[in-house]
C-alpha cells in the first residue's frame, strides 16, 4: 500500500536546516534586519545571526533620523543597543549609523574592533561638536 504525505504532515523547520544552508539564506538578509528579528528566538539562530560575517560591517540605517523622535524609532533603537548592540559589539570592525543616534549607539557598549564609522546626515554643527573636543585633545603639546 502505497501512501502520500502531503506538506502539511512534513514537520520540517527552519531550526532543521545545517549552519551552512542558514549562512547561506542569511546572506541574502540586510544585517540589521537578521539581528533584529532573530536574536531571541533560538539558541541555534542566536549563533548563526552573531557570526562575524553578518556583524563585522553593521550598517544602522535602516533605522530613519526622520523618526527620530518617535515612539516606534525608538523602540527600535533602544532593542539594538540594549540588547544587540552588547552581545555582538567584539565584532563590529565597520559601523554605518544615522549622525543623529551616533551618541547613543556609540555608549550602548565598547567597540574594541572598531575601525570605521559612517556617519550619515552629519549637519555641520554636530560635526563641529563630534570633533572639536578631539581636536583639543590631540592640540595640547607634550612635553
Amino acid at each position: 500500500m502505497c501512501t502520500t504525505v502531503s506538506m502539511t504532515d512534513s514537520i520540517v523547520s527552519i531550526l532543521d536546516l545545517p549552519d551552512e544552508i542558514l549562512f547561506t539564506i542569511f546572506k541574502k538578509l540586510n544585517n540589521f534586519d537578521l539581528l533584529y528579528s532573530l536574536l531571541g528566538i533560538h539558541r541555534k539562530l542566536d549563533n548563526v545571526a552573531c557570526d562575524i560575517k553578518f556583524t563585522q560591517a553593521l550598517d544602522l540605517t535602516k533605522i530613519s533620523s526622520k523618526g527620530a523622535g518617535n515612539s516606534r524609532t525608538n523602540i527600535l533603537l533602544d532593542r539594538f543597543c540594549m540588547y544587540i548592540l552588547p552581545r555582538i559589539h567584539n565584532n563590529v570592525e565597520c559601523l554605518t549609523v544615522q549622525a543623529c543616534f551616533v551618541q547613543r549607539v556609540l555608549h550602548a557598549s565598547n567597540y574594541f574592533n572598531l575601525r570605521k564609522i559612517t556617519l550619515v546626515d552629519l549637519e555641520l554643527n554636530m560635526a563641529f561638536h563630534i570633533f572639536s573636543g578631539m581636536l583639543l585633545v590631540h592640540s595640547i603639546p607634550k612635553k
